[in-house]
């Protein structure tokens, strides 16, 4: 029960930070390119709309990042001991 809750718990965090990544890369382009990315979002993610997003991603992206290596520690951690 535990490793299953652990191993979800894994591949939740690995999601979610693909897709907080994913959406850093598209606002920092947004930023830069912000005439491609309004065309391709059909006008959601303009220029002030992307900068808004790529700063207030970062937080989030630092927690799901240190959450990140703080669970692969406790696998690795656990997986030594039963060496």
């Amino acid at each position: 029960m535990e490793k299953a809750f652990w191993s979800s718990l894994k591949k939740v965090v690995h999601w979610l930070l693909f897709l907080v990544v994913a959406l850093i890369l598209l606002s920092g382009f947004g930023i830069v390119d912000y005439q491609v990315v309004q065309a391709i979002t059909f006008g959601v993610l303009d220029k002030a709309t992307a900068f808004q997003l790529h700063i207030n991603l970062w937080w989030v992206f630092i927690a799901l990042l240190a959450l990140h290596v703080l669970l692969t520690m406790q696998t690795r951690a656990a997986t030594d001991k039963r060496a």
